[in-house]
C-alpha cells in the first residue's frame, strides 16, 4: 500500500512526536522531515521538497491511532 513505510515511521516515532501534540508531522519513507504549526505549512514544505512524490502529513495526536482514522489523505 502507498505510504506503508511512512505510517510505520509515524508509529515508531510516536514517543518522540508526542511532545509536539497538536502540530503536524511531515514524513517521507523512514524520515521525519519536520514538525509544523499548521497543516498548510506542512503541505507547502512537502510540495517544495518532494514535488509530486507521495508524502505523509498527520496531526500528532496521542489519542488517534492511525488505523482508526476516518481518512488518509494523499497530498
Amino acid at each position: 500500500m502507498v505510504l506503508d513505510q511512512e505510517i510505520r515511521t509515524y508509529h515508531e516515532q510516536m514517543t518522540a512526536l508526542l511532545p509536539h501534540a497538536g502540530k503536524f508531522v511531515l514524513i517521507k519513507g523512514s524520515s521525519v522531515l519536520g514538525i509544523y504549526e499548521n497543516l498548510s505549512d506542512a503541505l507547502t514544505t512537502g510540495h517544495e521538497k518532494l514535488g509530486f512524490e507521495p508524502f505523509f502529513v498527520r496531526e500528532i495526536r496521542p489519542d488517534d491511532p492511525i488505523e482508526k482514522a476516518g481518512s488518509l489523505h494523499l497530498y
